[in-house]
């Protein structure tokens, strides 16, 4: 394959393909029909047949992005669900098709964001047809039926999918703040206060050991006054130093939200660790299973929350995307479904 597969290509981590519509394009005012050239069937949506040679095209486009992902040995591969499993070629099938029906849908909704192709753009994307073209083999044209207009017309509805995509989107945008988005970085020295059987039941130290374990934190808390993350010559010791001093192997250094920050330590020490500033350490805190000593690196870890709005903004998109589209198909094609509506006997004879 070459850089045109990058126009039909799934979007992170989530890969979702679904059935092309034979549809109008409109460029510079002029309706233009592409006439399609196989009439095998493999489905309908929305009053319009998908032929094998659409479908094909799409999944040479998606077997690839499986293999680039996750290596030419994923076919070999299978997914738990529950009590069962399905293999990823089970998978992908599907995939195929859901990216064609959700190409389908946002180019049906092309006119209600004002989504047109230039004649520079169709140039570009027929430019691009020849290159996908090229690289197929003679089976591929001849026993499946693909040529240069149908993989054009698949590039052509796929770059509009896009574009009413980032029209839906530009609308209404979706905004994650920084504050929303926060990841806070820390050290903890942990002093445990139980240990595990051969069985991994959790037995609680002596009183004793327990004191001593006390005493421990304390005079860490002392020693933290001069210690850093950092390695600095003007130092006297490193917070690591003082967890490999005391042996503190569940000791470590941890960028959380304050969500998780909560859910492991409780609202009181999370709202102790909000209260300190950038390099403060704190005092000796008891939780359930021992003791902690806490070093604030960073209240707001600007790169981890950077990453964290990325993700939640992504998700937040697909979240979005995902209703509207369910919306739309609906109304679209109420009655199409997954294997159901699918001509087994054409599909299986291409995947």
């Amino acid at each position: 394959m070459n850089n045109t597969v990058n126009r039909i290509k799934l979007k992170a981590k989530v890969i979702s393909l679904m059935v092309l519509l034979c549809f109008a394009f409109t460029s510079c005012g002029k309706e233009e029909q592409v006439e399609k050239q196989d009439d095998t069937v493999v489905f309908s949506y929305g009053g319009n047949d998908v032929t094998v040679g659409e479908v094909y095209i799409y999944y040479l486009t998606v077997r690839e992005n499986y293999e680039a992902l996750y290596g030419e040995d994923v076919w070999e591969m299978s997914i738990a669900t529950g009590n069962d499993a399905i293999s990823v070629s089970a998978l992908l099938r599907e995939a195929v098709i859901n990216e064609i029906v959700r190409v389908k849908t946002l180019v049906a909704h092309a006119g209600e964001y004002d989504v047109w192709l230039t004649d520079a753009d169709k140039k570009k994307l027929e430019e691009q047809a020849l290159e996908f073209y090229n690289g197929l083999t003679d089976e591929d044209i001849e026993k499946i039926g693909i040529n240069v207009e149908l993989v054009t017309m698949v590039l052509i509805e796929c770059n509009m999918a896009q574009s009413v995509e980032e029209a839906l989107l530009a609308k209404d945008p979706v905004e994650i703040s920084l504050e929303k988005a926060r990841m806070t970085t820390f050290y903890d020295l942990y002093f445990n206060c139980y240990e595990t059987n051969g069985s991994g039941d959790i037995i609680p130290i002596s009183e004793e050991s327990k004191k001593k374990q006390y005493e421990n934190a304390v005079d860490a808390c002392g020693l933290l006054t001069t210690a850093t993350i950092e390695n600095d010559e003007e130092s006297e010791i490193r917070v690591e130093d003082v967890a490999t001093l005391y042996k503190l192997d569940m000791s470590g250094e941890y960028t959380y939200s304050p969500d998780q920050i909560k859910s492991t330590y409780g609202e009181d020490i999370c709202n102790m660790l909000y209260a300190m500033e950038n390099g403060e350490h704190s005092t000796v805190v008891e939780t359930e299973y021992g003791y902690h000593v806490f070093k604030m690196i960073a209240l707001t870890d600007e790169d981890a929350t950077m990453n964290k709005k990325n993700q939640m903004t992504n998700d937040a998109i697909n979240e979005k995307l995902g209703t509207v589209l369910e919306d739309w198909k609906l109304k679209m094609d109420k009655d199409f479904k997954y294997p159901d509506s699918i001509n087994m006997d054409a599909y299986d004879s291409i995947a």
